[in-house]
């Protein structure tokens, strides 16, 4: 797998191995990114137009703060071996906030999606670090039923270890952004179009949650 590391000056680095993150240790915050294809950056031209990214160069410029942002989202994955990548990357990184953005490829892996879930819940909590939940989004010309519980499952979850969740299913689907443009590349992955809209919401969400973490160096 490749990892995407974006430093506080914008340049992406491709990451062979957890290892190499203790290069990249000096930042305000550190965000880390969980997901499969559509939050590696699947339907973008490049992981600059990748929603993670724009979302960091956007809060970069809101906050004036340096901010580290790794991508171990793996295509075609779900949640039950991204755990395990995030078990690994504990031990040599820890994020200050972890965005979790799943549901599409859990569908087939339901058993294992709820007790993941909470272990992740409980990880996090145990290491102070910061979680949000993205109730993953695809078209709404798709069938959603499996999906949709799934997300319900995911806000339950977000409840009760009081995690914030973030509705990108209900944002992108909305009629005023569905109809704006072309927002997706097929039933699962957004255009470039998509990704931007996409990246400019998340950032505005997430904006107040990392001025309320505490700055390295306070």
């Amino acid at each position: 797998d490749i990892y995407q590391f974006f430093d506080s000056a914008g340049k992406i680095s491709k990451l062979k191995t957890f290892e190499e993150l203790k290069d990249y240790s000096q930042h305000n915050y550190k965000i880390a990114y969980l997901g499969t294809s559509q939050t590696w950056g699947a339907g973008a031209p490049g992981p600059e137009n990748s929603f993670p990214h724009i979302a960091v160069t956007e809060l970069r410029k809101k906050l004036n703060r340096t901010i580290g942002s790794l991508n171990f989202s793996v295509s075609g994955s779900w949640i039950e071996p991204l755990m395990k990548d995030y078990q690994s990357l504990l031990k040599v990184w820890k994020p200050d906030l972890l965005v979790v953005n799943l549901s599409s490829n859990d569908r087939r892996h339901r058993n294992s999606f709820d007790a993941n879930l909470r272990k992740l819940a409980e990880l996090n909590r145990t290491h102070k670090i910061k979680t949000i939940f993205i109730l993953e989004a695809i078209n709404k010309e798709a069938n959603s039923t499996s999906i949709r519980a799934l997300h319900q499952k995911m806000a339950q979850i977000g409840k009760a270890y009081q995690i914030p969740v973030f509705d990108l299913m209900g944002f992108v689907n909305s009629p005023e952004i569905y109809d704006s443009g072309l927002i997706w590349f097929d039933e699962f992955h957004m255009d470039r179009y998509g990704h931007q809209l996409t990246g400019k919401w998340l950032a505005e969400k997430l904006a107040p949650v990392i001025m309320g973490l505490k700055e390295k160096g306070e």
